[in-house]
């Protein structure tokens, strides 16, 4: 009998319904799998969830343990549900256990800050008990926890429990479930306060130090650097929930698009600094224009994106600006270490762990890697060692600007030392030239320039000027009995005396040997008035020469000698305008009239009388 009952069953057009069946059964067991809570593993949930991807219409929870029942539901195997830009919504349905007679209160972690929106349901017994609505697209939202995700309090009673959750994102999807004791719970959410303390306090005070050096130094790389510095701190805050949960909680449409507009911005940012610390202006123009460029691209396709109210554009746009911001600082980089710039080496390492670290948590949100604490948290790690070598980068770069301006100074001083050696022998080569060296006087050759710059003046002006030359009496056995020192010393204060006798503009020049001439210039243009002038002064330096000399002389070998001598002089004197002669004829007049004086006894004076 059993063996005819058996035979239709086994027929060709039984057995494929039986074997469908059996494996339904079989699905719908693995479907059917509880997590007993008293034994909860550590980490994501996810590979204990069944998941159902809605194709056509929103469902309610209704329909979607209609479609569990049926077994639509998948099981998953990875602990984390991670997926890229622009998903269908989905559930997700996690059996649970209560073995025990007494209700357990756990904390539920579910999903990141950026999830658009999520619906929690408890369900017990078949029974809805428990719901939530919470994401950042509800204002205020629930169980909001900066930097962890969303945290809510569910008590399972005891039996079966089904947690079904509906998570609709158009951002990259990331959605660890975790089940927490409050202990647990509180244990996490003081690890991620320190972190991300740690985190925003390093970059900020980072940022204020440069912002002092720009303020000090004047250099832009470092207000460059601060301002990178604060977008990623920006950025940092957007998406791990810190902006929205103290800044804009009843704005989640400012919530929408913060995040993007901050990776946008961040990466403008870092192409800004890079520009300007590369200094791709002087070494590499081309690759500068392909940097502004890009930076114009993204702000604009972000700018466009917003005013179309796209929020999966926007996010397209941002997360492949993203991607090539990571890429291009590498290749600035290299471009950098070509030009064989130094402090290169430090920017190229620093890009390397910034692209690693973006890398590493893109391609766990987008599910290409697996998703856990080290590759979510792989950008900040990566940020904060980018930030620390850019930060050595700009150090070295300050002190090979430094050695360079030390080397500047060092040859601007070389420089200015042999400008000024330079000038101090060009000064002595012009004394030697227009000057007499023993007197310091004006000499022959510089007489002759200012008598004829005195007669210009006598033209312009109608003026008288007079010329006064002077030649020592009795000078020749001074240096006879005493030596030529005597005799230098005085010539010195002869020439000291007849400086005192005239005014500032008046010059006295040594015309050679014991002979000098005193010239005025400016008498007036009474002819009268100016001979009276030329008396007065020439009479004056006949009074002085005539005073006596004391010397003391100390030759070597030799007891010092005090000597007082007497000396006088015989005055010729010549008043002119600039009608009457050369320079050399009014010398030559004013060394006649001199010879007249010597001629009538010497301590005397003679003018030359004019033909005029």
């Amino acid at each position: 009998m059993f063996t005819n009952l058996a035979a239709p069953l086994l027929s060709k057009n039984h057995w494929l319904p039986l074997f469908a069946c059996l494996f339904a059964m079989f699905a719908g067991s693995a479907h059917a799998q509880t997590l007993p809570l008293t034994a909860l593993p550590s980490g994501s949930l996810g590979s204990w969830t069944d998941l159902y991807i809605e194709e056509v219409h929103a469902l309610d929870l209704a329909e979607a343990q209609a479609l569990l029942h049926e077994g639509k539901f998948h099981l998953r195997k990875r602990p984390v549900l991670s997926q890229g830009i622009g998903n269908k919504p989905q559930w997700l349905h996690l059996a649970l256990i209560n073995p025990t007679a007494a209700p357990i209160p756990l904390k539920l972690v579910i999903g990141t800050t950026w999830t658009d929106r999520i619906d929690a349901y408890l369900v017990h017994d078949g029974q809805p008990t428990l719901s939530w609505q919470t994401g950042d697209e509800i204002p205020q939202a629930p169980g909001l926890t900066p930097g962890i995700g969303y945290i809510l309090s569910p008590s399972f009673g005891p039996g079966r429990s089904d947690l079904f959750l509906r998570v609709d994102s158009t951002d990259p999807l990331i959605f660890p479930i975790e089940l927490l004791t409050d202990e647990q719970a509180k244990e996490q959410q003081q690890r991620v306060h320190y972190s991300y303390g740690f985190i925003f306090g390093f970059m900020m005070a980072l940022a204020a130090y440069n912002a002092t050096l720009f303020f000090g130094l004047r250099k832009r790389s470092h207000l460059y650097y601060a301002v990178y510095l604060v977008s990623l701190v920006v950025l940092i805050a957007c998406y791990t929930g810190h902006g929205f949960a103290w800044l804009w909680a009843d704005r989640p449409q400012v919530q929408r698009y913060a995040i993007l507009i901050a990776m946008v911005i961040y990466g403008c940012c870092g192409l800004l600094f890079a520009s300007r610390f590369l200094a791709l202006k002087e070494h590499a123009p081309r690759a500068l224009r392909f940097v502004r460029l890009f930076a114009a691209a993204g702000l604009a396709g972000i700018a466009v994106s917003i005013l179309f109210d796209s929020q999966l554009a926007a996010a397209l746009v941002a997360f492949n600006f993203a991607a090539l911001f990571s890429l291009s600082m590498v290749l600035l980089g290299l471009l950098t270490m070509r030009n064989r710039l130094p402090s290169g080496r430090y920017f190229l390492i620093a890009a390397i762990f910034g692209m690693l670290g973006a890398g590493s948590t893109t391609l766990a949100v987008w599910g290409e890697i697996p998703f856990s604490t080290v590759t979510y948290h792989a950008l900040e790690v990566g940020m904060v060692i980018e930030a620390t070598l850019f930060a050595l980068a700009l150090s070295y770069r300050f002190n090979e600007m430094s050695g360079s301006l030390v080397k500047i100074n060092a040859l601007n001083d070389q420089l200015s030392a042999e400008v000024a050696e330079r000038k101090k022998m060009e000064e002595q080569i012009r004394q030697l030239a227009f000057h007499d060296s023993l007197t310091e006087l004006p000499n022959r050759r510089l007489l002759l320039d200012r008598l004829e710059q005195v007669i210009a003046v006598s033209q312009r002006k109608n003026c008288y000027a007079a010329l006064i030359f002077l030649d020592l009496d009795n000078f020749k056995p001074l240096n006879d009995m005493h030596g030529h020192v005597a005799g230098d010393l005085l010539l010195m204060e002869v020439a000291r005396r007849l400086q005192s006798c005239v005014r500032e503009t008046d010059t006295v020049a040594r015309f050679g040997g014991d002979e000098f001439v005193v010239m005025l210039g400016d008498l007036g243009e009474d002819k009268s008035g100016s001979l009276f002038q030329a008396r007065i002064v020439a009479e004056k330096i006949l009074a002085a020469i005539s005073g006596p000399y004391r010397f003391t002389l100390a030759q070597e070998g030799q007891t010092a000698s005090d000597i007082e001598h007497y000396c006088t002089a015989s005055i010729g004197v010549v008043v002119f305008t600039d009608h009457m002669g050369s320079p050399d004829d009014l010398i030559r007049w004013a060394d006649g009239a001199m010879y007249q004086a010597k001629m009538a006894g010497r301590n005397t004076i003679r003018f030359f009388e004019s033909q005029e």
